[in-house]
């Protein structure tokens, strides 16, 4: 992996975990904050240059997940409600889940690879 920075490491991670692009700049983001922060949606996009749709795709996937918490504004007035996010786990666990899905898809390319051997050796 020829990647030259923490970040691009990172996404270059995802990416081989088969995490879609916005999930993966959202836990990046996540990765990035000082352990315990709280932030806005829209602290999100602003720090990760984000379209709130795909703020929005990464942190419910990321609350699904267990990797978030999300915790409701109280504020005055009709409208749409405020959550507050919170990564729930130590990054250090995000790298473990990474690396399972990891091997799980090298297991499976493995798999893949063994049928074109024995299909090759029946072709001659």
């Amino acid at each position: 992996m020829d990647v030259g920075n923490k970040d691009d490491m990172l996404m270059e991670i995802f990416a081989q975990a088969g995490v879609i692009k916005p999930v993966a700049r959202t836990l990046l983001f996540f990765m990035n904050i000082e352990n315990g922060s709280k932030v806005q949606a829209q602290e999100i996009e602003r720090k990760m240059g984000m379209r709130q749709p795909d703020v929005s795709i990464g942190t419910q996937e990321l609350f699904k997940l267990g990797l978030i918490r999300r915790d409701k504004l109280k504020k005055e007035g009709k409208g749409r409600p405020l959550f507050v996010y919170q990564l729930a786990v130590k990054p250090g666990k995000i790298l473990e889940m990474m690396e399972v899905k990891i091997n799980k898809r090298i297991a499976e390319l493995e798999g893949t690879l063994s049928c074109i051997m024995t299909l090759k050796e029946g072709t001659g």
